[in-house]
């Protein structure tokens, strides 16, 4: 063989290759284009892509569902669990906070405790001394637990747990004999507070906790004050 046409021969080689290669990409490419025409063309195609379009949007109505159920699952139980802390004996006695997000004083929280101040007056002048001076003392006991040793442990805790509810088994029997049932259906206002403010600290919801312990404080002053100011109003 003559060696300028081996030479030829060997550049021949390679693109020979490359057209052999390109011509098998074509061909693959063709058939799966063809498949895929196929399969939108046929009606199992077209069942089998709505029926996974529906599924999908069964699922996902499903799933808002589950989720606002658990929503309403959780608040309940956040409740609840709040309502047997607060009735728990051994959580009065206790010293320990029941914060979990510990030493976070709002100013809000802080200065309303200061509106029991505004109750021993008015309950002096109508001759009820000791819920008087039991007001005194939780305004107190109410600042240095809520905002100076909130969600540290302190021994505030357990002294506000326990004369906070004895100013009101104080006023109990006056409020029964003096007051309607105007006064006693807007008692739920100040309880219903009290417990969102639990059920947010068990939710570690901090912003809700100050907002609904806020208004424990501001709604159970107020109304003791009007029942203190104007009695003829409940009576």
């Amino acid at each position: 063989v003559h060696p300028g046409k081996v030479h030829r021969i060997h550049n021949y080689q390679p693109n020979l290759i490359m057209i052999t290669d390109l011509a098998l990409r074509q061909r693959h490419n063709a058939q799966r284009n063809q498949s895929s025409a196929d399969s939108f063309d046929s009606p199992s195609g077209a069942s089998t892509t709505a029926n996974s379009s529906s599924s999908s949007l069964s699922d996902l109505k499903s799933g808002e569902c589950d989720t606002r159920s658990a929503k309403e699952i959780s608040v309940w139980t956040s409740l609840h669990r709040a309502a047997s802390a607060m009735l728990h004996p051994g959580r009065r006695i206790s010293s320990a906070s029941s914060l979990p997000w510990g030493h976070r004083p709002h100013p809000l929280v802080g200065a309303s405790c200061f509106l029991y101040a505004l109750l021993p007056l008015p309950l002096w002048q109508r001759d009820y001394f000791f819920s008087a001076a039991l007001f005194a003392v939780v305004t107190v006991t109410s600042f240095m637990s809520d905002h100076v040793y909130t969600g540290l442990t302190s021994v505030w805790h357990s002294t506000d747990r326990i004369v906070a509810p004895s100013c009101l088994l104080a006023l109990l029997p006056a409020l029964c004999t003096t007051c309607q049932g105007t006064f006693l259906a807007a008692v739920p206002i100040p309880l219903g507070c009290h417990l969102a403010a639990h059920a947010s600290a068990k939710s570690d919801d901090y912003s809700r906790f100050v907002l609904f312990h806020t208004l424990w404080h501001i709604t159970s002053v107020g109304l003791l004050l009007i029942w203190c100011l104007f009695p003829g109003m409940f009576c």
